[in-house]
């Protein structure tokens, strides 16, 4: 619940509307009250099976957050794992010729290997969050609707709450969730 929601945002975003989900949380390296290491598979509608781990627990490799697989290629969305905005730590990713990436781009290689740069990063982390909050306080001050809707961030929500539920019954759970 703390944390990786926004990457349950993209996921669908890129795949549509979650079928179910089975998952697994515990709280295993840290003394705290939420957990700090989670795991699912999430079978959207559409057909992709998607598997997502999560963790408050451990030192990032500055991969990739998001990557999927298909027939024609991956997609790969890199996101700097560091809360100060000056680290850039480059990577090198397979038949890119040696040539350096960075986190927040958007990445995509066909089958014949070759990696192209499909959206960099917009701004720091800092200023992103800036950004958005003081949009978000105009729509409040200038009575708009909100430029995401809260139904959409609902939608995470019913993913995670659909986790836990799972973790707890050991059993698969469908979505939408019923009360």
């Amino acid at each position: 619940m703390t944390h990786n929601s926004h990457e349950l945002d993209y996921l669908q975003w890129f795949f549509g509307e979650v079928d179910w989900v089975m998952g697994r949380r515990e709280t295993v390296f840290q003394q705290i009250e939420v957990e700090d290491v989670a795991s699912a598979m999430i079978q959207f509608k559409n057909g992709p099976l998607v598997s997502f781990d999560s963790s408050t627990s451990v030192i990032s490799t500055m991969a990739p957050t998001v990557e999927c697989f298909g027939e024609d290629g991956v997609i790969s969305l890199g996101r700097s794992q560091s809360k100060d905005p000056g680290v850039r730590t480059p990577s090198s990713f397979p038949g890119s010729a040696g040539e350096t990436t960075y986190p927040d781009q958007l990445l995509m290689c066909d089958r014949s290997g070759t990696w192209n740069v499909v959206m960099r990063g917009y701004t720091d982390w800092f200023e992103q969050q800036v950004l958005e909050l003081g949009g978000f306080c105009d729509r409040i001050l200038e009575d708009r609707e909100p430029f995401i809707p809260g139904q959409e961030g609902r939608k995470s929500l019913e993913i995670v709450m659909a986790i836990y539920r799972s973790s707890e019954s050991g059993q698969r759970i469908e979505l939408p969730l019923v009360e």
